[in-house]
């Protein structure tokens, strides 16, 4: 999900329980302790915002490319 992110200018977030993790950082998504099957938001703002969130929302529905 990071390559993916970065690959976009906008900020990239995924929100679980309501705090939000920077989709860039690995570290900040493993802090998140998210697991197959949570419940997650894709946020991001900016330039290519709708582009971002589309490339993350694919990545997620294709099991990360597995």
């Amino acid at each position: 999900m990071v390559k993916e992110a970065f690959q976009y200018t906008s900020k990239v977030s995924v929100i679980r329980d309501k705090i939000e993790y920077n989709a860039k950082s690995i570290l900040s998504l493993m802090s998140s302790g998210a697991q197959k099957g949570d419940e997650i938001i894709i946020r991001a703002v900016g330039e290519d915002e709708s582009e971002a969130v589309k490339g993350i929302m694919e990545l997620i529905r294709n099991d990360f490319n597995e």
